[in-house]
């Protein structure tokens, strides 16, 4: 594990300068000479020791002058306080090497007084800044592209104008980047503030900003700090490319008064991109086998791979290097390069000689793997090699449900002769599964000593309890049990539930009702409770089908007629075979009020389907009326309700008419009173409602003829008790002219 420092500077300045000048400037001086300086480079960021390219149209000195200081009046000036760097003996480019250069802001100027011209012959400084700064850690940004690496820097300096006596310097872009390995490095931060005028820091922020995976496969999550301060965290775990943003706010006063607070002046943001990335995984497989009189070992193949989990869409699988290397043991240092496929089996004394062959690959990233050895010998030990899945993708090592089924594949034994194979499931040690036993003869073909084995499918129990097991794969001799290699694997029994019901509402007394629920398709039992924690509690065992990844379980059940009216609960239970249980609670009610049945009929009963006076047959229509004839309305309920009233359409409940001619008719001046609404319906049982009505004038919806002129009209029954309220309505009420018209007077 290496430990990774992140360092972040953050310089600001402010100078005040009397004017701005062009890159070329010219001197204002009374010489015929007028010295120029200039570099080609725009402002830029120098060590100490680094050349700079600078421009004079004459023989002159050159100085560095900080930014610090007020401009340069005087070669008494720029002799005492600028930094002399280089003498030039005619106009022309020169590379300066900067020697001994304090860390600091600069400009160029050109001056001639050394060479017998006026003493005040200074140029004016040019408009190039230069930064000299020794510490600058190196600025890097890191790009993941395809199996590409590419690593860039940017150090340039942005000045900015900030008003008209003002000029604010500082970096942009400035960033610098690492690579760390998830889980392993550490990673340190060291935060260093430098301002040129001396100021101190008033405040700082620093964030991760910012998180991108996508240059990665198998990405394994995104991190919870993105937005949130940076306190110290030393680990990475999720892969991708992090940025981190730091800024400092200076502080010209000496105190923390609010009232400066416009003169404060952040700094530019730095960047910091952290690249986390997984180590790559290596594999070596050899076959050797000994000579017959085991005085030879001889390497039949050897094969070492590799691939990264970040890369595994590359057709390299993110591998671009490899490492071979070999010892005998006992030697303290490996060979590098592949093994000699042809190798004593034993020294002079005849005692066996046993190697070692190590092997890495390296990642995109240049990152190694932690290597893998391989051990070989005349008399060789038992090797095993395995790997552990699951038989449906849809689960991992990590979460697989009791029932489903595990498989062993790439499975090897290196070994000269006949071996077994056993595997299990273990908790602490003790055995939980029944063994799976393998027989190289049967289940496995040879080629030299490696053992190439049939994949295994081992079906975990369902009643295997949730928890995380070892499963344990054993390889033994055949005839000696106590020599053997074992591999472990952790898996991790899950068994969901996932019990849910979409019972709830208000259900009738008397009523058959059909309760549903739903589970995994693992549930092997669902126990309905209804009426839960009350004296009616009913206990019933669901029915369940089968839909393959899920089951569907209901219950019917006849609500009784004696059940009190109110609130209840309903409770689900679902088990597993494996003991897993799951509960929920779901609320329902019971109304025992109900219309079971509402009727009503007129005392006139004109048609229903008898022959009139004139020999014609009348059509059968029980809810045809005509205006004025007393009907009966009439309604069967249950459950004792507080109250029981009747409503009719607004046209049926009018105590005013007027006809199509304009004639107005009042209900009360034909009846003798006047009807309020609505029509209270009582009962001598407290099972059968009724009331009568006489129905007031109204536009007919049939003629005489049967044709229809409008829509039907309505009666509705509402019964309610407490807040419960239940209403039953027949819509199909016909009103043809009224009962006048059928009034005949018998002739004498």
């Amino acid at each position: 594990m290496k430990k990774t420092k992140i360092i972040s500077y953050l310089l600001t300045w402010l100078c005040i300068l009397g004017y701005f000048c062009s890159n070329s400037v010219t001197l204002m001086a009374s010489s015929s000479i007028k010295p120029t300086i200039y570099t080609q480079q725009n402002n830029c960021t120098i060590g100490s020791n680094e050349k700079l390219r600078v421009h004079v149209n004459t023989r002159c000195s050159v100085y560095l002058y900080s930014v610090k200081y007020p401009d340069v009046e005087s070669s008494s000036d720029l002799s005492r306080k600028g930094k002399y760097i280089k003498r030039c003996t005619s106009g022309g480019f020169y590379d300066i090497t900067l020697k001994d250069v304090p860390d600091g802001c600069y400009r160029l100027y050109a001056k001639t007084s050394s060479y017998g011209y006026n003493n005040n012959n200074i140029s004016l400084p040019s408009k190039t800044i230069v930064q000299v700064d020794n510490t600058k850690p190196e600025v890097l940004d890191i790009n993941v592209n395809d199996n590409e690496v590419k690593i860039y820097y940017n150090d340039t300096i942005s000045p900015e104008t900030k008003g008209n006596n003002f000029y604010l310097q500082k970096i942009s872009n400035a960033s610098s980047s690492v690579c760390v390995i998830s889980d392993e490095d550490m990673v340190d931060y060291e935060l260093i503030f430098d301002d040129y005028e001396s100021d101190s820091k008033y405040t700082d922020r620093f964030v991760f900003s910012s998180f991108d995976n996508s240059m990665f496969t198998n990405t394994n999550g995104t991190p919870n700090i993105i937005g949130k301060k940076v306190t110290g965290k030393k680990t990475f775990h999720e892969v991708g490319k992090y940025k981190l943003e730091y800024q400092a706010q200076d502080n010209p006063v000496t105190n923390n008064n609010k009232n400066f607070d416009e003169y404060r002046k952040w700094s530019n943001k730095n960047n910091v991109n952290l690249l986390v990335h997984r180590r790559p995984i290596a594999n070596l497989t050899v076959n050797y086998a000994p000579s017959k009189d085991k005085s030879r070992l001889l390497i039949y193949n050897m094969n070492g791979s590799g691939y990264d989990l970040d890369h595994m869409d590359l057709s390299n699988k993110g591998i671009t290097g490899e490492r071979y290397e070999w010892k005998k043991v006992g030697e303290k240092d490996y060979r590098m390069g592949r093994i000699p496929t042809d190798l004593p089996g034993t020294d002079s004394n005849g005692i066996k000689i046993e190697y070692i062959i190590r092997y890495r690959v390296k990642d995109i990233e240049g990152a190694w793997s932690l290597p893998v050895t391989f051990t070989m010998s005349v008399e060789p030990k038992l090797i095993l090699n395995a790997k552990l899945k699951t038989y449906k993708t849809d689960f991992s090592l990590d979460s697989i449900p009791a029932s489903e089924s595990l498989v062993l594949f790439d499975t090897t034994t290196s070994y000269n002769k006949r071996n077994l194979l056993d595997m299990s499931m273990y908790y602490y040690g003790s055995c939980k599964t029944d063994k799976i036993k393998k027989d190289s003869t049967y289940s496995a073909t040879k080629n030299g000593m490696t053992y190439t084995w049939r994949d295994t499918n081992y079906k975990i129990p369902k009643t295997l309890k949730d928890g995380r097991y070892k499963f344990i794969v054993n390889a033994t001799d055949y005839n000696n049990s106590a020599v053997k290699d074992t591999k472990e694997f952790n898996v991790r029994v899950k068994t969901p539930v996932d019990l849910e019901s979409k019972f709830s509402g208000e259900y009738e007394g008397g009523n058959r009702i059909s309760i549903p629920a739903k589970t995994s398709k693992y549930a092997d039992n669902v126990t309905l409770e209804l009426f839960y924690g009350t004296n009616y509690k009913t206990t019933i065992n669901m029915r369940s089908i089968n839909y393959g990844s899920y089951k569907k379980w209901t219950a019917n059940y006849n609500i009784p007629e004696n059940v009190n009216e109110g609130n209840y609960k309903a409770k689900f239970t679902a088990t597993t075979p494996n003991g897993n249980t799951s509960t929920i609670y779901k609320n329902f009610r019971v109304n025992q009020l109900n219309i079971t049945k509402v009727n009503i009929w007129g005392d006139w009963q004109h048609w229903r389907g008898q022959i009139d006076l004139f020999g014609k047959r009348l059509v059968n229509m029980p809810h045809r009326f005509m205006a004025y004839e007393n009907v009966h309305i009439e309604a069967q309920i249950k459950g004792n309700p507080d109250r029981v009233y009747v409503r009719f359409s607004p046209s049926l409940e009018a105590m005013f008419f007027r006809n199509k001619y304009g004639q107005e008719y009042k209900y009360r001046d034909h009846i003798g009173y006047e009807v309020n609404f609505p029509l209270y319906m009582t009962s001598t049982d407290g099972k059968n409602y009724s009331v009568e009505y006489i129905l007031p004038l109204a536009d007919s919806t049939m003629d005489e003829n049967d044709r229809r002129l409008k829509g039907h009209y309505w009666v509705e029954v509402t019964a309610i008790k407490g807040s419960t309220v239940k209403k039953k309505k027949i819509s199909d009420i016909d009103i043809t002219g009224n009962i006048l018209d059928k009034v005949y007077i018998q002739p004498e």
